[in-house]
Order: structure tokens, then sequence, then C-alpha cells
């Protein structure tokens, strides 16, 4: 394992999701590393997302686009920028997030809409996402 990378099985059940949506994996591939009640919660977002989870696959191209490096869809390892992204989306969730933190003013923006539509649907990210990331330098992409 390469540094800056982290086993995906480690990670919650919500992450694991989150980030399967990140990646752009397919329902399919999705629902096979989640348990049976977020894989619901994953078809509602596709269906409420519309487009193909758009908003996510527009994050996704705008994280790139600031230098965080997200895995394909099947990968093992997850790397420092997509913690950084679980860290950042939580803290959207909470009203914790400020939009001002970031100067990619797209990314907040991306960010911020994209924890919207999570919540929506009822994935929340855990408490640990917020403090599960130490590896990582927490304002790197500022």
């Amino acid at each position: 394992m390469a540094i800056g990378t982290f086993e995906f099985h480690r990670r919650s059940n919500v992450e694991r999701s989150i980030l399967c949506v990140l990646r752009g994996a397919s329902i399919k591939d999705t629902v096979g590393t989640i348990n049976k009640q977020n894989a619901e919660r994953i078809k509602l977002l596709h269906d409420t997302a519309k487009s193909d989870l758009q908003p996510f696959l527009k994050l996704r191209e705008i994280a790139v686009t600031n230098g965080i490096n997200i895995n394909p869809p099947r990968s093992p390892y997850i790397t420092t920028g997509e913690l950084q992204l679980l860290c950042w989306i939580a803290e959207a969730q909470r009203s914790a997030f400020e939009l001002s933190a970031l100067k990619a003013k797209d990314l907040a923006l991306a960010i911020a809409y994209c924890a919207g539509l999570l919540m929506a649907v009822g994935l929340r990210l855990p408490i640990t996402s917020l403090i599960g990331n130490t590896a990582t330098t927490r304002y790197k992409y500022e």
C-alpha cells in the first residue's frame, strides 16, 4: 500500500456508499459493496438526482481539476484527497462547512450541493469522517 492511501473496506458503510458514487461506480457495482439499506438509498439518490448522478460527477470533475486524486470505482484503496472530500461533505452536512474556507468556490458549492442531496436520501456521514482523515493535509486545497 502506497503512502497516502487507506483501505476501502475499513471505512464505514455510508462512507463506502458515498465513495462509490463519487468515483462514478455503476449502481450494480455500488450495491455489491454496501449494505441493503444504503443500496436502496443510493438507488433513491440516483432517481432523485436524475441525469445519472450528474452533481456527483461534476464534484469529481471539479475536485480533480483542483488537484484532488480520486481512485477508479473498484479500487481497494482510498486516497487522502477522497478522505478530505468525505470530511468536507460531513462538515457541510452539519452546517459546519464555510464556503469561504475554500479558495475554489466551485468546489465548495459542489460539496455543499452534494451534501444536501445525500441528506435528502438519508445518507449522513458519521462523525468519524470529520476526524478520521488526520493523515491528510487538512487545508491543502485552500
